[in-house]
């Protein structure tokens, strides 16, 4: 049983985020509830930066920039989650294709020989002794086939805002026996409904408000979630995600993991998940179970939420 951090809600600042104190339902509902109260200023500021026209951005910059990917995360951290996911709770980096010396990186090798994830954020809940330990390390990778510019740069957004909404949850809910793998909060793979439910609003916000087309992942991963955890599909809510679509989606996984059995291959969905038994990683285009861990990443401990 994991040490609980919980603090109730009445004996702390209402308009404070605490490591580990909060439960799922209080950080969905903040978190849904400040979309209502961002700053059209800041809405007005990254359009005048030039940040929803990926065209120009990668006329400018190369989208494995590191800056460039460092400011959409400080406008997403400042717009979205209360700028709580400062250096000392959260970490961002890319791993690329190629090191200083022109070598094939070592892990970037790994993950792409074990069939890993788009991105991953370090899970540090299981094993925290101290609020002190809540950190989240979020790592993109890039693809091994490059392609156009502007394709690269959206798909990075994508990862990213998908990671940070797991890195919000890690650091902030307490993960304790209560709220461990229910669907009902986290999941079986960290697209719980809580996950489900920001992620859900936060993708309709970027398109909406910040004109950029994306897609986190949702169906895939919602439909993974289902599928593991069994639950009845009639009674929870899907927010906007058809039934059928769903039912669709989870026959797809079946499938798949039926192919994964006999040895095919499967290419329909970009995001889908497999677990190890340090935690869970989440893979795009047909990707198989893995043990496999970063070598670089984290204490072996850590467990990994990804794409």
């Amino acid at each position: 049983m994991s040490r609980c951090f919980l603090i109730p809600e009445r004996n702390r600042n209402a308009n404070t985020w605490v490591r580990f104190a909060h439960d799922h339902d209080e950080v969905e509902t903040k978190f849904l509830d400040n979309f209502h109260y961002i700053d059209e200023y800041d809405i007005e500021q990254f359009h005048e930066a030039g940040l929803s026209d990926l065209d120009s951005k990668t006329d400018d910059f190369s989208p494995e920039d590191e800056g460039l990917l460092q400011e959409y995360f400080n406008n997403f951290n400042d717009m979205f989650f209360f700028n709580t996911l400062t250096e000392d709770r959260c970490s961002l980096r890319m791993v690329s294709r190629y090191d200083e010396y022109g070598n094939r990186d070592p892990e970037w090798l790994e993950n792409q020989q074990s069939d890993g994830p788009e991105g991953k954020t370090s899970e540090c809940r299981p094993n925290k002794r101290e609020r002190s330990d809540a950190f989240a390390a979020i790592t993109i990778y890039q693809p091994d086939f490059l392609g156009d510019p502007e394709h690269r740069l959206r798909s990075y957004i994508e990862t990213l805002l998908h990671e940070m909404v797991h890195a919000f949850i890690i650091i902030h809910t307490c993960y304790c026996n209560r709220y461990e793998r229910d669907f009902e909060a986290e999941g079986q793979h960290g697209h719980g409904i809580t996950w489900h439910a920001m992620t859900t609003e936060l993708e309709d916000f970027v398109k909406e408000r910040l004109c950029l087309e994306v897609d986190l992942g949702i169906l895939t991963a919602m439909a993974e979630e289902w599928h593991s955890t069994g639950a009845e599909l009639d009674n929870v809510d899907r927010r906007g995600l058809g039934l059928d679509e769903v039912k669709e989606a989870v026959d797809d996984l079946r499938n798949a993991s039926q192919n994964c059995l006999t040895g095919s291959e499967d290419d329909s969905d970009r995001f889908e998940s497999s677990s190890s038994e340090e935690g869970f990683d989440y893979q795009h285009s047909g990707d198989d179970e893995s043990d496999e861990e970063s070598s670089e990443s984290s204490d072996e401990d850590d467990a990994y939420y990804g794409d």
